[in-house]
C-alpha cells in the first residue's frame, strides 16, 4: 500500500488531531488508517462488520462531497450499509457480529435467497464490489498522469469493475455521466487531500 494519510474536507472538515478552537463548529475527520482498519481481517480471520460498515460511512463521506456525479453512488452505499446496521443492531444482532457468523447465520436459516428480506450476506458482497470502484476512483485522484483524461480513466474504471454487475442501461448511463467528470485538478480543489492511500486491505 501507499503512505499513510488522512483526507480532509476543506471548509468544514479538519485534519485529525488539528486543534480544535474554541467555538468552532464540530468537523469531519477523515483517516485513512481508520477506513483502511475495517476493512483488513484480522489475525483471528473474522472481521468485525460494525468496523466494516464504519469504513464504509467513512468512505462515503468522501464521495458525498465530490458533487452530484458520485453522489449516486453515495445513496446507494448508505442504502446498503443501513440494510446491514438494521440487521446488526437487530433483535438477532449477535449473529451479524462478524462477517462470518452472518454468513453461518444466514446459510443455516434459509436466508440467503429469501424473497422476504434482502439478504446481508448478498448485500454486503454488493459493497464489496464497490470497494473495488471506490478504491481506483481514490488512486486515479492521485495519479497526475490522469490530469487530462480524468473523466474517461474514471468511466472506464466503473465499467471494469462496479458496472460489471450493473444492468447494460444503468452501466452505460453511469459511465456516460462520470465522462462528464470536471479535471483531477478540480476534484481535488472539491476535496483538499494529503496523502491518499488505497483503501483496500493488503
Amino acid at each position: 500500500m501507499s503512505r499513510c494519510g488522512h483526507l480532509r474536507r476543506g471548509s468544514v472538515g479538519r485534519m485529525e488531531g488539528a486543534e480544535e478552537r474554541p467555538g468552532e463548529a464540530t468537523e469531519a475527520v477523515f483517516s485513512i488508517p481508520h477506513i483502511v482498519k475495517g476493512f483488513t481481517v484480522p489475525e483471528g480471520g473474522q472481521l468485525a462488520l460494525a468496523g466494516y460498515l464504519e469504513s464504509w460511512t467513512e468512505v462515503n463521506k468522501f464521495f458525498d462531497v465530490l458533487g452530484p456525479f458520485l453522489q449516486f453512488a453515495a445513496r446507494d452505499v448508505s442504502a446498503k450499509v443501513g440494510i446491514l446496521e438494521k440487521y446488526l443492531h437487530g433483535t438477532n444482532g449477535e449473529h451479524y457480529s462478524t462477517v462470518q457468523s452472518m454468513i453461518i447465520y444466514e446459510r443455516d436459516n434459509d436466508l440467503l435467497t429469501s424473497s422476504d428480506r434482502p439478504s446481508g450476506a448478498r448485500t454486503l458482497l454488493r459493497l464489496h464490489r464497490a470497494l473495488d470502484y471506490a478504491s481506483e476512483f481514490v488512486k486515479e485522484l492521485g495519479n497526475t498522469s490522469a490530469e487530462n483524461n480524468f473523466g474517461r480513466r474514471v468511466s472506464e474504471i466503473y465499467l471494469s469493475t462496479l458496472g460489471r454487475f450493473n444492468n447494460k442501461i444503468l452501466a452505460k448511463t453511469v459511465s456516460g455521466l462520470l465522462l462528464l467528470l470536471p479535471p483531477r485538478k478540480t476534484m481535488l480543489q472539491r476535496r483538499p487531500t494529503t496523502h491518499l492511500r488505497d483503501p483496500r486491505p493488503t
